[in-house]
């Protein structure tokens, strides 16, 4: 929310690091499917950063829809 409100592309590529980082740490404990849903939250952030880059709503709508779907798959993975 605090890369949103301030357009932050330092802080969302940060952020965007960190999911990775969860990506890579799943495979390494052995769950493929986990790993590749928190992989595409990563990939939303793209569209984040692109977002806080040039102020493009367009990409901001993107990101919200895509992040939500990519949330709510790791929710049904994971059961949470």
């Amino acid at each position: 929310q605090k890369a949103i409100e301030k357009k932050d592309g330092k802080l969302a590529r940060d952020i965007w690091s960190k999911v990775t980082e969860y990506s890579v740490q799943a495979n390494e404990y052995g769950d493929e499917e986990l790993s590749e849903a928190i992989k595409s939250l990563a990939i939303t952030y793209v569209k984040l950063i692109e977002y806080c880059d040039n102020g493009d709503l367009n990409n901001l709508t993107m990101f919200n829809e895509e992040f939500e779907k990519a949330l709510e798959n790791i929710k049904s993975i994971s059961n949470f």
